[in-house]
């Protein structure tokens, strides 16, 4: 009666082109030292359980007892796992559910009695649409086009990525295995048109044709300055929605057996889930390629456009008025304007003219607030997040806080292999009245945030559509700040070599992204979980703010994050809120005092002085 530890595994890695090839790539770790025993599943629903958290967190064997934030557990993780037991077992869970049972065996016990008391409203499944006629856009994608119709040839939504490889290369065979890739993604060689005045995608054949740059006959230092030239350059060339592909492909040679591979697609067609499939498909095309084998890469059994009819479908009528309800509500009198301390005044017309930096949480810090979060039953997240809007209510004064978080939006696993625009932008709104410990402010904020996960499927642009925000020209409506935690969700996606390309993907940049010299919001924490460290990029709107004043920000944001780490009792108030190295300037500057003369008046102070 006692099943197998993980016998029932999850079969999203089955279902992808290559996943046997690379599977020797993707080890499972052992399961971690814990204070408590490993105990092994019993009956089904445990099994299947354990089964998909040990597929999920890359874990050799999960006990029913291990704890999902022991175990190295963040939301990312967290929403695929509910997606996952909720397909599995047929009933409807919630998020909130993982964080209050948050064991195989409380989750387990929470399926049994949703079964009992039979609450099996499911996610209806996508299916491939009628392709008789032009199929819609997506909520998310239209509002990209009317921006686009607004101000049409910007490269603001651009999405660039960088990998570089060392190993030999054969041209003919990469552009080959990027167009097979181009032909299964069909939203990569998609035109956006209006049609009686609505906007409508027609999928084309249309396919990139790989750009070569030859760097090799330069020196090598001035080989490394042009080639971060070509690829910032690269990024800021718009992308016409209505001439596919929306992918454009550039190849660095920087040595015979070096290359830089640069991606700039629209935003319209790709999300930052989509970089990691796009990038893994066309390794194993090219591996498949090269050895003389087909590509391998099989047609999708869905394809974005049929997302987007799901989406409309699903999203519409009465289920669209109670989630518009609950967003209204929650919004109900939010401040319109975050008043950040700026360098300079704000232009009357924002112009997306951005800066970038790239910021780092070393691994000794990361470890203590982790240890610390686990010890508070939340994620890493939820912490940073947290410390965040002290950082932001400590420089404006302002309690009512609403902050932009981007989720992956990909609830069915249908949409887990597709290239596409799911992300929707979520508008976390925290309180910080009262004077909050940071302990109750991880509390407020860990309840702002599963509520919002809860009601994620509206998009944000349908909720800015209800809610009807006086246009400001200066600044974006409802969000001017975002803030994001993201962590690898699978392994295949942004690891491995391939070992039959012969190519070895080598660190460059952070994390593939680059600059574009654009950005969307006045300020934005887009950190990464690299496992030992945080790293990242910080956007931010640069007719605001100098770049000296955006590392001081991030010095004093982690000067912030050591404090929550040793002592989350303390108040807001309490928190230093300037770095040392900062503080002993300000001591510096203030260090003002003057022999006073007899007859002490103003004006000769200030001759003294």
């Amino acid at each position: 009666r006692r099943a197998a530890p993980g016998a029932a595994r999850d079969e999203t890695w089955a279902r992808l082109p290559g996943a046997d090839a690379a599977r020797g790539q993707w080890k499972r770790h052992p399961r971690p030292a814990l204070a408590n025993p490993y105990v092994a599943p019993e009956g089904d629903v445990e099994a299947r359980i354990a089964g998909v958290w040990e597929a999920m967190l890359e874990i050799d064997r999960v006990g029913v007892h291990d704890d999902f934030f022991a175990l190295g557990g963040h939301s990312l993780y967290a929403t695929q796992i509910i997606s996952r037991v909720r397909d599995h077992f047929e009933v409807e869970l919630s998020l909130h559910a993982l964080f209050e049972h948050p064991t195989v065996a409380g989750l387990a016990a929470k399926v049994e009695e949703l079964r009992r008391s039979g609450a099996t409203a499911l996610l209806p499944p996508i299916r491939p649409a009628d392709r008789s006629r032009p199929l819609p856009l997506s909520y998310q994608q239209e509002r990209m086009w009317v921006l686009d119709q607004l101000e049409p040839g910007n490269p603001f939504y651009n999405v660039s990525t960088a990998q570089r490889y060392r190993g030999p290369l054969d041209l003919r065979t990469a552009e080959r295995a990027l167009h097979e890739v181009v032909r299964r993604h069909e939203v990569l060689r998609t035109s956006y048109e209006a049609v009686d005045g609505r906007p409508v995608q027609l999928v084309r054949e249309a396919y990139p044709e790989l750009r070569v740059l030859d760097l090799r006959r330069l020196p090598e230092a001035r080989r490394e300055r042009e080639a971060l030239r070509m690829v910032g350059a690269e990024g800021s060339v718009p992308i016409d929605l209505r001439r596919p592909p929306a992918v454009r492909v550039l190849l660095v040679r920087m040595a015979d057996e070096e290359q830089i591979m640069v991606s700039t697609f629209h935003h319209i067609a790709v999300d930052g889930w989509s970089g990691g499939i796009f990038f893994m498909e066309w390794r194993l095309a090219y591996g498949a390629l090269l050895a003389g084998r087909p590509a391998g890469l099989p047609p999708l059994p869905v394809q974005y456009g049929d997302y987007a009819v799901w989406q409309r479908e699903y999203l519409s009528g009465e289920r669209l008025e109670r989630q518009v309800a609950h967003w209204r509500e929650h919004l109900a009198h939010a401040p319109a304007v975050l008043e950040l301390p700026t360098d300079r005044p704000r232009p009357p017309v924002r112009s997306y003219n951005g800066g970038y930096f790239k910021p780092y949480l070393e691994p000794p810090l990361k470890a203590r607030l982790e240890e610390m979060a686990r010890g508070e039953g939340i994620t890493l997240f939820i912490v940073m997040l947290s410390v965040y809007y002290a950082q932001l209510f400590r420089s404006t004064g302002q309690e009512d806080l609403v902050v932009g978080t981007v989720e992956a939006n990909r609830q069915r696993e249908e949409t887990e292999p597709l290239v596409g625009f799911f992300i929707n932008t979520l508008a976390l709104r925290a309180s910080l009245s009262g004077d909050p410990t940071l302990r109750e402010l991880f509390a407020r904020v860990r309840e702002v945030s599963l509520d919002a996960y809860a009601h994620a499927d509206l998009p944000l642009e349908k909720l800015l559509e209800n809610l009807h925000l006086e246009r400001d020209l200066s600044r974006n409506p409802l969000l001017q700040v975002m803030f994001g935690l993201e962590r690898p969700a699978m392994n295949l996606f942004t690891k491995g070599e391939n070992l039959e390309t012969g190519l070895r993907p080598v660190e460059w940049g952070e994390a593939g992204l680059v600059d574009t010299g654009t950005t969307k919001f006045d300020l934005t924490y887009l950190l990464k979980d690299n496992l030992d460290h945080v790293a990242g990029v910080l956007e931010y709107n640069s007719d605001l703010f100098d770049a000296a004043t955006v590392v001081r920000m991030w010095e004093n944001y982690r000067h912030m994050l050591a404090q929550a780490a040793e002592r989350p009792e303390l108040r807001v108030s309490e928190v230093s809120v300037v770095a040392p190295a900062e503080e002993a300037q300000v001591r510096a500057w203030n260090a003002t005092a003057a022999a006073r003369p007899a007859d002490a008046r103003v004006h000769r102070l200030f001759a003294a002085q």
